[in-house]
Order: structure tokens, then sequence, then C-alpha cells
């Protein structure tokens, strides 16, 4: 749905995961969400909150040592790439080979 460039509060709701009608089911998409362990701020808590509420094939992860800038850390580098092969072998599993 559009929000205007004045949104009302009801706007707002219609377009926040706590609406009943919130979209938490993505069956054509994996989804792995990537937090830093030492992260903080309310990234974290908004996130999984969000992350926790999708009903379609996902992956949670924390990555340790790392904090709001995950790819700052070596760790949170691996974490990235590795979460990306995996989208991508997934989405290969479901394409038709070439002919």
């Amino acid at each position: 749905q559009d929000i205007s460039a004045a949104p009302t509060v009801d706007e707002l709701y219609q377009d926040s995961l706590m609406h009943t009608n919130a979209v938490l089911n993505y069956p054509n998409t994996y989804m792995h969400f990537i937090y830093g362990e030492s992260d903080c701020g309310p990234s974290v808590p908004i996130g999984l909150i969000w992350s926790t509420m999708v009903t379609s094939d996902k992956t949670i992860e924390f990555v340790e040592n790392a904090d709001h800038e995950i790819a700052d850390t070596q760790a949170g580098r691996d974490a990235i790439v590795s979460a990306v092969n995996e989208g991508t072998r997934r989405l290969e599993s479901r394409l038709a080979p070439l002919p």
C-alpha cells in the first residue's frame, strides 16, 4: 500500500508489521536474517519481531563479536557471503536446467 507524504496514524499502522494484514509469508523467497551479537541498538529487537513472525523458509543468525556494522568483521563478511551462496544454491535448485 502506498503511504502519503504526510501519513496518518492509521496509514502507519496499516504499513506496520503488527497490522493483521501484514505480509509475513514469502513462499518464493528464502530469507536469511543476520544480526551482530554485540549490536545493542534498536535494529536487533525490531528485526527479531519481524523475522520471528515470518512464516516462510528462513534462517536467523547472530554473528559473534559483530555489532551493527556486521561487514566490518571477518566473521560478518563470511556470514554474508555464506548467506548469499546458500540463497543462490536454493534458487538454482528450483530453476529448470537450460536446454
